[in-house]
């Protein structure tokens, strides 16, 4: 999975750096695990490949009891927002936005919180999603 992002990165001029350490996703099941990341690494591609830095960073880590899953990508302009409602920007809205509610139903169902954040100063948009350690 993390190969075909890398190879769609290549094709269009984004650096794609990749860290998965310590974290085990092996509790999400692997058809939730692909929703979850294509819909969160389609997001990354679509908001780097129109900025200036072009840059995608993916990682997976075990943090303070929980399994970490962040992408940080380069994102010029705000994300279209209300409070933490994200609204998608596309022409055809109706067959869009639905990547967002996918990734949150995905972290909800594997007790996972989903937070995003923009950073402004770093022109970055920011994806965290912490699990809980499955044991």
């Amino acid at each position: 999975m993390l190969n075909k992002y890398q190879a769609i990165c290549s094709e269009t001029g984004i650096t794609f750096t990749i860290s998965v350490k310590t974290a085990n996703l092996s509790f999400i099941e692997p058809a939730d695990l692909i929703t979850l990341l294509s819909n969160i690494l389609d997001n990354a591609v679509e908001a780097a490949k129109d900025s200036k830095e072009r840059t995608i960073e993916f990682s997976v880590n075990r943090r303070n009891g929980f399994d970490v899953l962040t992408c940080a990508n380069s994102c010029d302009s705000p994300p279209l927002s209300e409070g933490k409602r994200l609204f998608t920007t596309k022409k055809s809205a109706g067959f869009h936005g639905l990547g967002v509610k996918s990734i949150e139903k995905t972290a909800t169902k594997y007790r996972g919180e989903f937070d995003w954040v923009y950073d402004g100063t770093e022109k970055q948009f920011i994806v965290n999603i912490a699990f809980f350690h499955q044991i």
